[in-house]
């Protein structure tokens, strides 16, 4: 099974491809999804998080792969890029949607060519496009996500994610495995179960809140606090905190500062059984390896309101500075290493 076929029987109908870092990858995996969906006869539509598909990165002015619109798909991009498109297409629809390069427009491609796609800046808007290019006839949306925005990954904004990671993630190989094995976890993150919970977190983290939780007796409690942010919560957690506290609803990202106050809490407090933390979704976790695993093992854990549908990992072991690492072992250790992910490298074949 290559990964066209999972895309396919997965039964989704939007998918964003986002990478951890430059040069990881993603647009080979945006190309070889673009070209598998054509052949099996898919009206894609494309866009992405931001500005893509440059002829240079504009980061490191090397050439990178362009974006191959085929006839017949739909593409969100904006006004700019949509004239200057090798493409030809006809607008179908404008958004009202602005960035820098113009409006975000929407056209139908008459003849197959290159495209830099320039999509909205916001969750919310590409979510919209989404839904517009699919009432327009588009079967599977192809999102791109530009650099480090794995926030498209977002449940929220798309149904499905690959995740491109590569040689460029890390100075070893092993330092790739690791980063990217932390990803694909936080991405796998357990989902809130607890339906009285589930539902008071979710008005938490929709408001973009914090609040503690309590169970006693059976009975789940939220209490919201009244903070503005909660990179330190250390004394108010100590404040509040009790034995029938069981842990935090917070509505933004998750780093390491919030994480170790949570800790020192959990120990100031004597919560043996460990503390939950809820967050939006796994794209919403920003924690380094150590302070991700001495959380885990004093028994605390993290779980999401929204969980991502990871469909697969696609891996280069090449970087764009120059070193590599074999591509058969790399290949065959990312596969033990995130189990049961699916992992491809696209050039190789596997």
């Amino acid at each position: 099974m290559n990964l066209m076929d999972i895309v396919v029987t997965s039964n989704i109908s939007d998918l964003s491809i986002v990478g951890m870092a430059k040069n990881a990858g993603k647009t080979v995996a945006l190309n070889y999804l673009i070209k598998e969906g054509s052949m099996r006869n898919f009206t894609l539509g494309l866009t992405s998080t931001g500005r893509d598909g440059e002829k240079k990165d504009l980061f490191t002015r090397q050439k990178k792969p362009l974006i191959v619109a085929p006839a017949g798909s739909i593409v969100a991009t904006a006004r700019e890029c949509f004239r200057k498109a090798d493409a030809r297409m006809e607008v179908l629809q404008t958004t009202g949607y602005h960035t820098p390069l113009g409006e975000i427009v929407i056209g139908r491609v008459r003849e197959e060519g290159l495209v830099e796609i320039a999509g909205p800046p916001t969750s919310s808007q590409i979510r919209k496009v989404i839904e517009i290019m699919k009432e327009l006839g588009g079967n599977l949306v192809l999102v791109d996500g530009a650099l480090d925005r794995v926030a498209s990954a977002a449940p929220t904004v798309t149904h499905a994610t690959v995740l491109a990671t590569g040689a460029v993630v890390g100075n070893s190989m092993e330092a790739v495995i690791e980063r990217t094995a932390l990803v694909k976890e936080f991405f796998c993150l357990e989902k809130v179960d607890n339906g009285c919970l589930y539902d008071k977190a979710s008005e938490i983290v929709t408001g973009k809140k914090t609040a503690l939780y309590s169970e006693n007796n059976g009975q789940t409690t939220v209490e919201e606090l009244n903070v503005e942010t909660a990179l330190r919560l250390g004394k108010l957690l100590s404040a509040r905190a009790g034995q029938g506290t069981r842990g935090i609803i917070i509505g933004g990202a998750l780093v390491d500062g919030m994480v170790r106050d949570i800790m020192n809490t959990m120990t100031y407090n004597k919560l043996k059984d460990g503390m939950d933390i809820i967050v939006p979704d796994g794209t919403k976790v920003f924690l380094s390896p150590e302070v991700y695993r001495r959380f885990t093992a004093k028994g605390g854990r993290i779980r999401v309101i929204h969980d991502i549908n990871l469909l697969a990992v696609t891996v280069n072991p090449f970087s764009s500075t120059g070193y590599s690492y074999d591509p058969v072992e790399f290949l065959d250790r990312l596969r033990r290493a995130l189990v049961p992910v699916p992992v491809f490298d696209l050039m190789l074949g596997e």
